[in-house]
Order: structure tokens, then C-alpha cells, then sequence
């Protein structure tokens, strides 16, 4: 697993993430050109991915047991003992990008919950008007990422068992 994998693939909230932190560090700051705003928010941007990409099972579980655990029996149904992945190279593409359907929507799930924590923590936190409704807004923001992307990993997750028909 190389970096540029792990950053690459984190896409969308990964660079979310990135864009809130410097926002974040901005407000705190004052500044955007403070190198410890951008390099915190590199480095978390970074993280985030990583950590999903190297717990993925216990990070999506977390999110969608009920779902997953349908899925997997009726996989399970389909394919038996069968290691399909090896046992079936015309599907392999078909597989990876499910996998990266899968991690792509992790990723802006926990993105979003981390905006969503963090932004109503500032809002309370910092003392302006402006700063506690632009605070709330983007609470909400992050609430539908979050939200989209855990009703589409939902529903990749159900129709995960068609690829291995």
C-alpha cells in the first residue's frame, strides 16, 4: 500500500476533510498561509483514509452490520466454500471496484461525522454570530455527506451479491 494509493483513494473525503481542517485552521489562525494549518490538515486527510483502508472490515461494519450480514449470506448462498475472487478472473474488475465503491463511501461517511462533531463543537466554542451560524451550516453540510454516502454504500452493499452470480 503505497501513499499515494491511500491518498488518492480516499477522493472525495479525504479532500473534504482536507478543505474543512484548513477552513478550521483559517478561523482559529487567522491565516491560511500558517504551514501547521495545511500540514495538519494534510496529515488528517491522510490519516483517515489509512485508518480505513487498514481496518476496512471493522470500519464499514461499524456503519452497515445489519446490511452487510444479509448480503454476505446471500453470497455466501451463491458461491459456497468457493474462493470466487481467484476462481473467477472476468470478474476481478467487477469485484475491485465494488471494493472501491465500498472504501470511497467509508471514507465520506466518517469525513462527514468528523465535520459534523467538530463544526457544532466550534459552533459552541467560538463566541461571533457569524462563526457559530457558518458553524451550524456546515454541520448540516457535513450531516447529508455523511447521510448520501452511507445511503449509497447501503446500496452497493445490496447489490454486492449480483457480482458473484
Amino acid at each position: 500500500m503505497s501513499l499515494i494509493r491511500v491518498v488518492t483513494q480516499g477522493g472525495p473525503g479525504g479532500i473534504l476533510l482536507l478543505l474543512y481542517i484548513i477552513g478550521s485552521g483559517y478561523i482559529w489562525s487567522g491565516s491560511i498561509d500558517t504551514r501547521a494549518v495545511v500540514f495538519v490538515a494534510v496529515v488528517a486527510a491522510f490519516l483517515l483514509p489509512l485508518y480505513v483502508e487498514l481496518d476496512s472490515d471493522r470500519a464499514i461494519r461499524f456503519i452497515s452490520y445489519p446490511i452487510i450480514k444479509q448480503s454476505k449470506e446471500q453470497i455466501d448462498d451463491k458461491t459456497g466454500d468457493e474462493d470466487y475472487y481467484h476462481d473467477h478472473p472476468d470478474k476481478q474488475a467487477k469485484l475491485d471496484d465494488y471494493d472501491e465503491k465500498t472504501y470511497r463511501y467509508t471514507v465520506l461517511v466518517y469525513a462527514g461525522a468528523f465535520i459534523i462533531v467538530t463544526a457544532l463543537a466550534q459552533a459552541v466554542i467560538i463566541d461571533p454570530l457569524v462563526y457559530t451560524v457558518v458553524g451550524i451550516a456546515v454541520a448540516l453540510t457535513g450531516a447529508a455527506v455523511s447521510y448520501l454516502a452511507f445511503q449509497n454504500l447501503r446500496k452497493t452493499i445490496k447489490t454486492s451479491p449480483e457480482l458473484y452470480g
